[in-house]
């Protein structure tokens, strides 16, 4: 047996194939201490040791994540900075990088054209919020928007992104003091079709690379009006900012568990 001096690692190498097709890594993410590599080939160890410490150096880099969409993503991140209580990185526990791309008024047709930023970033995980503006149209309907976001997700993925988590489209308060007023009842119902329809097509096509995300604190009538109605009745106030990141932080906690 041969201490290898790294942390985080067991490997058992019991052939050159292993080493270099299979070789059985086994992270002890909650211990810190020095584990060891078998090697049962003494031929084989100083490519082992090599081998594992490639492995480390290549996972050490950050975890890069996008949050990508309208207007919500620049209003979140100007939000984390007006306060020492948040933080871009969410607190997460593992290394990553957060990355904040958001066009005021998208849609996902225009999202769409900016996927430049995206490839310029190379995230491996996206947080999509869209949608809200698409459905202020009549020539748009919950099917033909979900169809949209699914085109959206495929794209990302053709551009080397490894998960996609798309957050719910929220119902909006007040038909005044916005620049696109709509009637309520129309608006909401839109947005419970689009997201059941979108929560659906997700977990069929991609099981293991994207899904709905459910934005939890926002549906119950008093949630609405504390987290939009006392704006515009369309953007968040502190409370559903304060909210939102939360719910970002919780997807993302579980997406690098899960899939990481």
């Amino acid at each position: 047996m041969v201490l290898c001096e790294l942390d985080l690692i067991q490997l058992t190498i019991q052939s050159r194939y292993f080493l270099q097709r299979s070789v059985r890594i086994a992270l002890f993410l909650k211990s810190f201490k020095v584990l060891f590599v078998s090697v049962h080939a003494n031929s084989f160890v100083r490519e082992a040791y090599c081998d594992c410490a490639g492995f480390l150096i290549r996972n050490m880099a950050p975890i890069k994540i996008q949050l990508f969409g309208h207007s919500y993503v620049h209003r979140l991140k100007r939000f984390i900075a007006s306060s020492p209580d948040y933080r871009y990185d969410f607190g997460l526990k593992q290394q990553v990088m957060v990355q904040y791309t958001g066009f005021q008024g998208a849609t996902v047709v225009k999202l769409s054209k900016q996927l430049e930023y995206v490839q310029d970033f190379e995230p491996e995980i996206v947080f999509l919020l869209i949608g809200t503006n698409d459905l202020l149209s009549p020539d748009v309907s919950p099917e033909r928007l979900t169809t949209d976001v699914i085109s959206l997700v495929e794209a990302l993925f053709l551009n080397g992104v490894h998960y996609v988590i798309v957050g719910q489209i929220l119902h909006r308060t007040k038909t005044s003091e916005t620049r696109f007023p709509v009637d309520l009842s129309w608006f909401n119902d839109r947005v419970n079709t689009t997201n059941h329809l979108l929560s659906d097509e997700l977990s069929n096509r991609f099981p293991t690379r994207a899904r709905l995300w459910r934005l939890k604190g926002f549906w119950e009538e008093s949630a609405k009006q504390s987290a939009l109605g006392e704006g515009d009745g369309v953007h968040l106030t502190d409370t559903g900012n304060h909210k939102l990141f939360h719910n970002i932080k919780a997807a993302l906690v579980s997406t690098l568990n899960s899939t990481f």
